[in-house]
């Protein structure tokens, strides 16, 4: 069976053009885009864990001013006053207008403050917003009111009535950026304990804050010791909220429930993500090298960092698809540049096989047509190298031997002659 030489010189110049890119893209490619990954998840942990400090340190200047506050003599002297003049019936609480200016100097971030005597009830309040929900004369939970008596400070969220579980956060939207931080008042002569002072704490400064260095793919929020999310610092993926939706006004539901999941519904230990049962173990900063599913149910890598004098985790998400989304890019380009490469490589292949292909093919008629005796057949070949040479040697050779035929022929032609 005959081989044609053009199909052998295309798919000589095919493995000779196609085989080195083929060994670099297969040795380098896997090799690059690992060394991409790793770069964007060391970036992606440094600029994790920078959200987490900045978070940290931004929650415990907000717990240094409260306990600036709760040192005030006009907090401490009313909480005595109100104690001396309790009788028998509910006492209404004080609004302090007069303590605004000192409080915005002091707390800039605090929207509202709650005085609480030692038996939990509301005795006096500053700032329009507390103004408004100090109406229902709450109480205070009673394990909010055990840590200060114990003079340990916390922070709480205000739920709607119960800890909403992890799997319902997802569909709810945050739209109250508020947290309660909670210090013992104590008379500073006999260090005595006689109330808490509760500020609310405004956190869409957080967003602020986090702006400059958060990524738009990664979520950050606070847990409390039980797994439970206390808020939201930064939006989700597509705009979900990663923290428990937004609670009505103090006034519609009182501090019976302070702390998120007091006297109701915990998270679960088997719903919490491998991030926040990570935070609670180790209570101290860390990075998830590995991929987990978080209570939205997408991949991400986790950062978190424990704030113990609040008793509060902060975790960042980030979710992977969005992370990585560049060197899943980067790899499809190389696929799409493999296959340019490919086509044109096969293009020049198939003209550079029959550009060469074609005087050979040529010589080979012509010398076939020659055998078969067409002499006067000629290669009509102008090529400088030795194709061109080999074109001029049989066409040499084919009036060499048409002149031997026609001497030849002469010859023959004599003896006729003579012999009539």
């Amino acid at each position: 069976m005959r081989k044609s030489i053009k199909g052998q010189l295309i798919l000589l110049f095919l493995l000779l053009s196609l085989t080195p890119t083929a060994v670099i893209f297969v040795i380098y490619s896997p090799g690059m885009l690992k060394d991409l990954k790793i770069q964007v998840t060391q970036w992606l942990s440094t600029n994790s864990k920078s959200q987490v400090r900045l978070i940290t340190l931004w929650l415990r200047g907000r717990l240094r001013e409260t306990e600036l506050l709760a040192t005030s003599p006009q907090f401490i002297s009313c909480l005595k006053s109100s104690r001396a003049s309790a009788s028998g019936g509910q006492r209404a609480p004080t609004n302090l207008p007069e303590a605004r200016l000192t409080t915005h100097e002091t707390s800039p971030h605090a929207t509202g403050l709650y005085l609480f005597d030692k038996e939990g009830e509301l005795r006096a309040f500053v700032g329009k917003e507390a103004e408004s929900a100090s109406g229902g004369f709450p109480h205070l939970d009673k394990e909010i009111l055990g840590e200060i008596l114990r003079g340990s400070p916390s922070l709480h969220y205000l739920p709607t009535g119960v800890a909403m579980p992890l799997s319902a956060i997802a569909a709810e939207k945050t739209s109250n950026h508020s947290l309660f931080i909670s210090i013992p008042l104590s008379v500073p002569e006999t260090k005595e304990v006689i109330g808490g002072l509760v500020a609310e704490i405004d956190l869409h400064q957080t967003k602020g804050i986090l702006e400059g260095i958060s990524l738009p793919d990664t979520h950050s929020f606070l847990v409390d010791g039980n797994g439970s999310v206390l808020a939201c610092l930064t939006p989700g993926p597509e705009g979900k909220a990663s923290a428990p939706s937004a609670s009505p006004s103090p006034s519609a539901q009182g501090f019976g429930l302070l702390r998120a999941g007091s006297g109701g519904q915990r998270a679960p230990t088997d719903s919490l993500t491998e991030g926040i049962k990570a935070c609670l173990q180790g209570k101290k900063e860390g990075y998830s090298p590995c991929v987990y599913t978080n209570h939205l149910g997408q991949k991400v890598l986790g950062t978190w960092g424990w704030v113990p004098e609040l008793g509060v985790g902060v975790i960042v998400e980030a979710d992977v698809k969005e992370v990585f989304r560049p060197v899943a890019a980067m790899r499809g380009r190389l696929w799409w540049l493999l296959l340019i490469i490919g086509i044109g490589v096969t293009i020049v292949a198939i003209f550079t096989g029959r550009k060469l292909s074609e005087p050979l093919v040529t010589l080979a008629s012509t010398a076939r047509k020659i055998a078969q005796g067409h002499l006067e057949e000629r290669a009509n070949i102008q090529s400088p190298n030795e194709i061109g040479e080999l074109a001029q040697c049989i066409n040499q050779m084919a009036d060499s031997l048409q002149e031997k035929n026609a001497q030849l022929a002469r010859i023959n032609e004599k003896p006729a002659k003579d012999g009539q």
